[in-house]
């Protein structure tokens, strides 16, 4: 089962086989907010639901494995010396402050071997290291014994994909991605071992959200139907630019294609991120060639996925198709149309991680097997203690259950403070952990450069080439529409925070016939050499000599050539150019023409500026790693303050309602005392 912030995906499958079959799967809504970055939050109708589902389709097992992903998972890799097996968690544990800064009270670790290395004669295990929050973990076991279930095991979905795809990626250099609703993952394998893993905080919710919003594909689109229109329809266009693209043959009305242009836009941060992870990964090892790129997930089945991202990022991208011919074991079960979304589902049946520490699944293994002499003891317990008791006083306990319901809700403002000061504390150490895993101020001015960059640049800026470095500064090899576009650039360069000197050179400029015009011209030139060579073949003798327009007899051949070489020469005059366009454009119906003077020639021919820039970096624009610490320290300090004094404002606020209303309640009962006195008198 994997559990994902818009949709809960559910696989009836063999367990840890090499080639299982599917019984039956099924996805189903999860409710708004359930999901908090990996801990689920209790919820029933999403329990009742699940159930249904469960027993509709006749699924009676009570072994479940979960396959998690939370950007609260913190993993790396480690290396170590070759050890026994049982060796390696104690050791790892020792040394777990090293490789995750952070309360490890609140976590647990995992690992993953994923090969052997050698370095300087010392062998070495490669380990892919996990700190997994506890209340995570504890947070499915919650919902699996909601469902009368107990948790086989626990698998990151980063295991899971891998382990779905691992026989087709086992040579060469290729790149997994897993698009999901919210988030999306990046596996890069060289020869079937992971190099890199990245999680992305975009997915393709965005889009979907989009969609239901506009009429163009249906009216009152729920997400789920929304979902399933990306499946079937070409929402998504080949380029996110809007420049770069012609009109394409879905875009059958402007509204059409502005509606298919937001939608597409919705993913430029998605696909942002996943470029900037591959050429990170290519840098890192040697300009490393990324062979494929294959898509699983929800995103992987939207029509033109493939093609956008193998546009935008330059690889050759495709849907995974691994598991459309997967095995079904049941004759009441046929493969549904795609199963890459529940890539991850099929995953965990593999080889899972083991996300439970030992604890909690030996505490899972105790539940599962003496679950029934439980219920038997607690019922004879109930039945014992209500033989026994008999007659109590139901008054006394009323009374008694309010003065505790009384006293939490009064003191209830002391567990949000606890919460708000837990939550504080993590921030800051995840801030830590993140600031300490990249590394040093450099990495963040550069990073606030391209931000800078990505915001501010025009779009007609074009870079073939970019090289930065903290300390050299930046080299861009760019390109502009003309000469008062480099201008724009250059200012707005100048205006950058992290930059202090902007120079250039090597420049060149480029100005020819577009592209669709040239096209026009050279079929024009072929027709008219054909035409020509037709008239001189005519004209020539029965040696193959012919007189030219200036009366000089001239081998057919040679009088081909200077006219070949005439239209040549003509074609770099501009104003000849332009009437050979212009008479070919020429209106059919009432033959006029445009005089050759009201033609601009710049809707015929374009411009480059091309040229190489330099940047120099300002050192006072970032901070330090401890400075910077400093400040996230008392933000959250002072925002922690704020919380505690509005929690005990509350808190006077109750007391002082609380101790008014017992005046009150005094009063009245004085008063009925002192009128049933007078009565009685």
């Amino acid at each position: 089962m994997e559990i994902g912030q818009g949709m809960t995906r559910v696989v009836e499958v063999d367990y840890q086989v090499k080639s299982p079959k599917i019984y039956n799967a099924f996805s189903l809504e999860t409710p708004k907010d359930m999901v908090q970055d990996g801990v689920i939050t209790r919820n029933e109708d999403f329990i009742i639901n699940l159930k249904a589902e469960l027993r509709k389709r006749d699924i009676r097992t009570e072994s479940l494995v979960f396959t998690v992903a939370s950007s609260r998972i913190a993993n790396r890799e480690a290396r170590i010396p070759l050890c026994k097996p049982k060796q390696i968690l104690p050791l790892i544990t020792a040394n777990a402050a090293d490789y995750f800064p952070v309360d490890m009270n609140q976590y647990h670790l995992v690992y993953n071997i994923l090969g052997k290395t050698e370095e300087e004669g010392v062998k070495q295990y490669r380990l892919a290291l996990l700190a997994v929050p506890n209340d995570v973990t504890t947070s499915y076991i919650d919902l699996a014994r909601s469902l009368g279930m107990h948790i086989r095991a626990m698998d990151y979905v980063g295991n899971s994909i891998f382990q779905v795809v691992r026989q087709e990626v086992s040579s060469g250099v290729n790149a997994i991605i897993k698009i999901d609703e919210h988030t999306s993952l990046v596996t890069i394998v060289r020869n079937g071992e992971i190099m890199l893993q990245r999680s992305v905080p975009h997915g393709v919710n965005g889009a979907i959200e989009n969609l239901t919003e506009l009429d163009v594909y249906g009216e009152n689109l729920t997400y789920a139907d929304a979902t399933v229109v990306f499946t079937k329809e070409r929402c998504l266009r080949r380029y996110l630019n809007v420049d770069v693209d012609y009109q394409e043959k879905e875009d059958t009305s402007d509204e059409m294609m502005m509606s298919r242009i937001m939608i597409t836009e919705n993913l430029r941060y998605f696909i942002g991120n996943v470029g900037r992870i591959l050429e990170y990964y290519v840098s890192r090892n040697d300009n490393a060639a990324i062979e494929n790129i294959y898509l699983v997930g929800i995103g992987a089945d939207f029509v033109g996925m493939d093609e956008l991202l193998s546009n935008e990022l330059g690889y050759n991208v495709q849907k995974y198709t691994g598991l459309d011919n997967i095995r079904t074991g049941s004759p009441n079960f046929t493969a549904l149309e795609s199963m890459r979304v529940y890539a991850a589902a099929i995953g965990a049946s593999y080889a899972p991680l083991q996300l439970l520490s030992e604890d909690l699944l030996k505490g899972e293994k105790q539940a599962s097997l003496v679950l029934p002499v439980a219920i038997f003891i607690a019922c004879a317990a109930v039945a014992a203690t209500l033989f026994i008791v008999g007659k109590v006083s139901v008054t006394a306990s009323k009374n008694k259950n309010q003065e505790l319901n009384d006293s939490l809700k009064r003191n209830e403002y002391l567990e949000k403070l606890n919460d708000a000061s837990i939550a504080a504390s993590e921030t800051y150490n995840q801030i830590s952990a993140i600031l300490a895993s990249t590394g040093t101020n450099n990495n963040r001015l550069i990073t606030q450069f391209f931000n800078e960059l990505e915001e501010k640049m025009p779009s007609g800026f074009v870079t073939l080439y970019i090289k930065a470095d903290a300390d050299d500064g930046v080299t861009m090899d760019v390109t502009c529409a003309s000469k008062e576009e480099a201008a724009k650039l250059f200012l707005q360069l100048r205006q950058f925070e992290t930059i202090i000197a902007v120079s250039a050179s090597d420049f060149e400029e480029e100005y020819g016939l577009k592209p669709e015009y040239d096209k026009i011209l050279e079929e024009l030139m072929a027709k008219e050499i054909e035409e020509a060579t037709a008239v001189y073949e005519e004209r020539a003798d029965k040696d193959g000599f012919v007189l030219n327009d200036d009366g000089e007899l001239v081998l057919l051949a040679d009088l081909i050539e200077q006219k070949k070489q005439q239209m040549i020469n003509e074609k770099k005059d501009e104003n000849i150019v332009l009437g050979r366009i212009v008479k070919a454009l020429e209106n059919e119906e009432n033959g006029e023409k445009s005089p050759i003077d009201e033609i601009d020639p710049a809707d015929f021919f374009y411009t480059k500026v091309m040229f190489t820039i330099y940047c120099t970096f300002n050192p006072d624009c970032t901070e330090s790693n401890a400075s910077f610490m400093d400040k996230v320290k008392d933000s959250l300090e002072k925002e922690e303050n704020l919380r505690k004094e509005e929690a005990e404002k509350k808190a006077r606020e109750e007391e002082e309602r609380r101790k008014n209303a017992e005046l009150e309640a005094k009063a009245k009962e004085e008063a009925k005392n002192d009128a049933k006195k007078k009565e009685d008198n």
